[in-house]
């Protein structure tokens, strides 16, 4: 992947319309995107997930899972599969963060 413009990220990324997860309101809150719908953000998150995410361990319920983040302004980012995933992000507990 070429060089990724985070002014330029971040910019698109405030234009693109965001699907909220009403499933997982209460549980877990966040929003997300499909690959298909911006193809130029997804791969860029994913790239920086891929090379400075970090991992954490969530607890929904019972169940504890573990994915890789990435924090960028003021949302914490992760990927499953083509859907790209985000939440506001709590900075008293969170590492690694990139904003403008």
């Amino acid at each position: 992947m070429e060089k990724i413009d985070l002014i330029k990220l971040l910019r698109a990324i405030s234009k693109q319309k965001w699907t909220y997860a009403k499933t997982y309101s209460k549980i877990a809150p966040h929003e997300y995107i499909i690959a298909k719908q911006n193809w130029y953000i997804y791969n860029a998150i994913k790239w920086l997930i891929q090379y400075y995410g970090f991992w954490q361990k969530i607890t929904i319920g019972t169940t504890v899972r573990e994915y890789r983040y990435f924090v960028l302004g003021k949302y914490r980012y992760w990927v499953m599969g083509y859907i790209l995933n985000r939440t506001k992000f709590n900075e008293k507990n969170e590492v690694n963060i990139i904003t403008k």
